[in-house]
């Protein structure tokens, strides 16, 4: 995993932490109570969003991805609760290194400008940082994770570890599995 020159150069501070985690082996239905409770507690807290643009993932976790997708909507609520954008991918659907980098004209969408931050593979865009996952979405099915913490600006090292070991942590809890790698970039 790496962040390319020029993600580097468009977003200076930019930094990532990783975990992978192998062995997913149950999803329980108290986790989407849990995430449903802590929902209903937490402050929308955007400014980890709001640095790259975006705040649509507090509403579409309101709206229904806690049922759908409770991998990714256990990383998302530790990421809000501790200001740090995380996100969660299929590690089984990434082909080789996944890296930062910035998206060309027209690739998100017919009228994109490009320059803007995406996470890919080295044959797809895997997401649209922090806003959008694309491709390599986990599901249901899913049984090794890669579970990311993006940070710019004022985020420091040590909140970026300490909300992915969060997010691990809590993974690990809800659905089994075992802690295989983990990396920081800066």
């Amino acid at each position: 995993m790496h962040i390319d020159d020029k993600a580097r150069a468009r977003y200076p501070g930019l930094k990532l932490a990783a975990y992978q985690i192998d062995g997913l082996k149950k999803t329980s239905s108290w986790i989407v109570n849990e995430l449903k409770k802590e929902m209903e507690e937490l402050e929308p807290i955007l400014d980890a969003y709001k640095g790259f643009g975006c705040v649509s993932k507090i509403e579409n976790i309101a709206n229904g991805i806690i049922s759908q997708n409770p991998i990714s909507a256990c990383v998302e609520l530790v990421g809000f609760g501790n200001s740090v954008v995380i996100s969660a991918f299929d590690w089984d659907k990434i082909a080789e290194e996944p890296y930062l980098t910035l998206a060309e004209k027209g690739e998100l969408s017919p009228d994109s400008i490009g320059g803007e931050l995406v996470f890919r593979d080295q044959e797809k865009l895997l997401a649209r940082v922090p806003c959008e996952d694309i491709n390599a979405i986990p599901d249901k099915k899913t049984k090794n994770v890669l579970i990311v913490a993006f940070g710019s600006g004022q985020i420091s090292r040590g909140q970026l570890i300490d909300a992915l070991e969060d997010a691990a942590r809590m993974v690990k809890s809800a659905f089994g599995g075992k802690t295989k790698s983990m990396m920081y970039l800066d």
